[in-house]
């Protein structure tokens, strides 16, 4: 049986043929509904937001002792991470220091390759730890604006775009 030609863009058949739909049984929200669900939709969502800032200053704070165990544990004369400003929001992991300020690895330094460092940066901040993090990438989870961490971090004076900070890494590992 042939079926009838018909114009271009109009349904003929098939799984796009012309059906009946009865009504939608969606009712409008009424002033009263709106009402009651505004304040409660509000409530979630502060709750949501400080739910998720609080994860966001947990996930910094154990990522910032993470990454000075690592430190401790690689470098015994390890007293000071340098944590530096990334493009983004978050901070990058640029160096480790002993206590006169001695660079034991740095990070963007032609320093090191000095055989007097203990091991080239990349090659620490790249290896992972036993849940498979990488040390440097932990630094990602700190926020480059005020957050908790700052507390243990003093502004690094020898950068001259202000953007590194020095953190006391027994202090970290002290706070747990």
């Amino acid at each position: 049986m042939k079926q009838a030609r018909v114009e271009e863009g109009v349904p003929a058949g098939g799984e796009f043929k012309a059906v009946t739909h009865g009504e939608a049984n969606v009712k409008p929200l009424t002033v009263g509904m709106r009402e009651h669900m505004v304040p409660h939709t509000d409530r979630i969502i502060r709750e949501a937001r400080t739910a998720v800032f609080r994860a966001q200053e947990e996930l910094a704070r154990y990522s910032l002792l993470r990454i000075a165990l690592a430190a401790q544990e690689r470098f015994p004369a390890a007293e000071r991470i340098r944590l530096t400003a990334s493009d983004g929001d978050y901070m990058e992991l640029t160096g480790v220091y002993d206590a006169e300020g001695t660079p034991l690895a740095e990070a963007y330094s032609i320093e090191q390759t000095d055989p007097a460092l203990t091991t080239p940066f990349g090659d620490w901040a790249s290896e992972e730890t036993a849940d498979g993090f990488r040390i440097g990438s932990l630094a990602g989870n700190l926020p480059a604006q005020e957050s908790e961490w700052f507390e243990y971090a003093e502004v690094d004076e020898s950068d001259d775009g202000g953007c590194s900070f020095l953190v006391d890494i027994h202090e970290v590992a002290a706070a747990g």
